[in-house]
């Protein structure tokens, strides 16, 4: 599996009373990864909208691992593992930057739309860019 790393600094709003990264924030930090990996495919997801095809999250999955605190440097690694017609699953992971420990691991499905007209098949075209970098 190829994977795509996007570095971040942990914010100060994205953290807990206690300073630790909250939960929610880890499912946004992965949102974050997802469009950045998009946007270096030739994929920007504000192009797809303007397409009119939207990725609909089915499914989520999240296993954390460790902590994360604010001011720690971290990289959000995504990859494709499942990539269909109609559907894409992206895995992540979130690690610190220093020591390569792993806080969080997970996935998300994601059905193609066009708004309100339902599921799609993925054109072509943008298949065919998802599949380069499975390929790769």
């Amino acid at each position: 599996m190829k994977w795509h790393e996007a570095d971040l600094e942990i914010r100060y709003a994205d953290t807990d009373q206690m300073g630790v990264l909250h939960h929610a924030s880890y499912v946004v930090y992965c949102e974050m990864g997802r469009i950045r990996m998009c946007a270096d495919l030739g994929l920007p997801y504000h192009e797809l909208e303007r397409d009119g095809i939207f990725m609909m999250v089915v499914d989520l999955t999240a296993r954390f691992r460790a902590p994360g605190r604010y001011g720690e440097r971290i990289y959000i690694k995504t990859a494709i593992r499942t990539l269909k017609k109609r559907l894409i699953e992206f895995v992540y992971e979130i690690r610190k930057r220093d020591g390569d420990l792993l806080l969080f691991s997970g996935s998300t499905k994601h059905l193609f739309s066009k708004g309100t007209e339902g599921t799609i098949t993925l054109p072509a075209h943008h298949l065919s860019l998802f599949q380069s970098w499975v390929d790769d």
